[in-house]
């Protein structure tokens, strides 16, 4: 009889850990990583923003949206230097200074290809400042061309002072 209570007791224990390990296996990821910001809560900023310079925390994604409205012609950004700012998804091991990865949106009705909405995307990392550069060139578009010279039609400025987060 003993034997069959102490057996009970350890599958009802047994029993409750599965249950209490479960309920700490579904409780939501901490704070940091719930409030991890996502492309719809991304700052936007525009050629509007040009010669600027925008205070974000650390964490802040950050896109910048510029409209391409002539043939043959495509927005490139500069690799960021400085340590405050980096593209967003980050770097891979042996990457360094690389541009961000360019999301092309093209015009409705568009009659040439290179004709839509250029985005960036940076993530601000750490605090300090970075100054994100944008050249508007042709020849250019958003699948790249091969090409002997290049003319600069516009180029953007924006410097991001990223603030540290109060703990």
């Amino acid at each position: 009889m003993k034997s069959m209570k102490a057996c009970a007791i350890g599958v009802m224990f047994g029993m409750s850990l599965v249950v209490f390990m479960g309920e700490l296996l579904a409780a939501p990821p901490d704070e940091a990583k719930t409030n991890a910001p996502k492309a719809a809560d991304a700052l936007i900023l525009t050629v509007a923003d040009d010669g600027k310079t925008v205070r974000v925390p650390v964490g802040r994604l950050i896109e910048i949206r510029l409209e391409g409205d002539a043939a043959d012609t495509g927005w490139e950004a500069d690799v960021v230097s400085e340590k405050s700012v980096e593209r967003d998804g980050g770097l891979k091991p042996g990457e360094s200074n690389l541009p961000p990865v360019l999301i092309f949106t093209p015009a409705k009705d568009a009659k040439n290809k290179a004709i839509g909405t250029y985005a960036f995307r940076y993530r601000a990392i750490a605090a300090g400042k970075a100054t994100l550069g944008l050249m508007y060139v042709y020849p250019g578009g958003p699948n790249g061309v091969s090409r002997k010279a290049t003319a600069l039609v516009r180029k953007v400025s924006i410097t991001i002072e990223v603030m540290a987060i109060a703990k």
